[in-house]
């Protein structure tokens, strides 16, 4: 599932530019890109963390305006589909529906998906993916009885994470209590207690406030499908775009435990942290989104 280079090569060649090719034995992935859909910043910070993984990932960007497209020939040559945050399920899954069976396919016959708050959204199957398990839902966790964070605003919230591999400072099977780690009208998990001992399902990480499921890994056919309503991977710039503080530090520990949950293991150990070198993202406020046009039509 490595040998993306010939469908990326002669699609360079069409384009007139170069692109690099994976190392050999290096995992690919694809990151989906397409503002202002995807927000400002998310697709690059999901694809700065996937290329700092243990697996230092080749990241390639896909979508309408990309030069590379998911069609179930780029799918079947790498191993894991990314898609980040952004501010409208409805609005994503209407762009997304047309490659939504390439992507579901390519899950399904041993592939890996990793959705990050609207990625997550996107696994649902009203609209969606379809890719939960029966009786599973995709909620808003803002919306649930005791929630931490009751609105949309850019903000931190608290969870409890279970990590799955041996990190730096943590090892596997031990939880950590009472993280903040960024939010933005994240998703939370209903119904996975009834599919937790019968399909592999594995709970993550919780609100710690109301005991609702932040990130979960579960099969679907042969394929893995691993989901988080928090953004473990939100950099410095996050946070200094939102005027919002961690009280923790900016930490990527859990970050780096969900990509190796996501591919099911964890080899090597995490690389430096990602850095903002390929932009800064914008809170998803409308005073954010307009900020974002504005600078677009500004490049122009």
């Amino acid at each position: 599932m490595h040998s993306l280079v010939p469908t990326l090569l002669a699609t360079a060649a069409l384009a007139g530019f170069a692109v690099a090719a994976p190392k050999e034995g290096q995992l690919t992935a694809m990151v989906w890109r397409s503002p202002p859909i995807t927000c400002q910043g998310c697709p690059e910070a999901v694809g700065r963390l996937l290329s700092a993984s243990s697996q230092k990932f080749n990241v390639i960007y896909v979508g309408p305006n990309e030069k590379v497209k998911v069609t179930p020939k780029t799918l079947s040559e790498v191993d894991l589909f990314a898609y980040g945050g952004g501010p409208d399920v409805a609005k994503a899954w209407n762009e997304l529906k047309d490659v939504g069976s390439a992507i579901k396919d390519f899950v399904a016959n041993g592939g890996h998906y990793l959705g990050i708050c609207l990625g997550a959204y996107l696994a649902d199957n009203k609209p969606g993916l379809g890719m939960l398990p029966d009786g599973v839902e995709v909620k808003s966790e803002k919306d649930q009885p005791g929630a931490q964070v009751t609105d949309d605003r850019d903000t931190v919230i608290q969870v409890n994470w279970t990590f799955q591999f041996d990190s730096k400072n943590s090892k596997q099977g031990q939880t950590i209590s009472d993280r903040w780690v960024y939010f933005q009208e994240g998703a939370s998990f209903a119904g996975l207690s009834n599919v937790t001992n019968s399909n592999q399902t594995i709970i993550v990480s919780r609100y710690s406030k109301t005991g609702n499921v932040a990130a979960t890994l579960m099969p679907y056919r042969k394929g893995w499908v691993a989901l988080s309503g928090i953004h473990p991977e939100a950099s410095k710039s996050w946070y200094e775009s939102a005027k919002v503080k961690n009280p923790d530090g900016i930490k990527f520990d859990i970050a780096f435990d969900l990509v190796n949950a996501a591919v099911g293991d964890s080899k090597g150990t995490p690389g430096k942290d990602p850095d903002d070198s390929m932009g800064t993202r914008l809170a998803q406020r409308p005073l954010g989104l307009l900020v974002t046009v504005v600078v677009a039509y500004l490049l122009i």
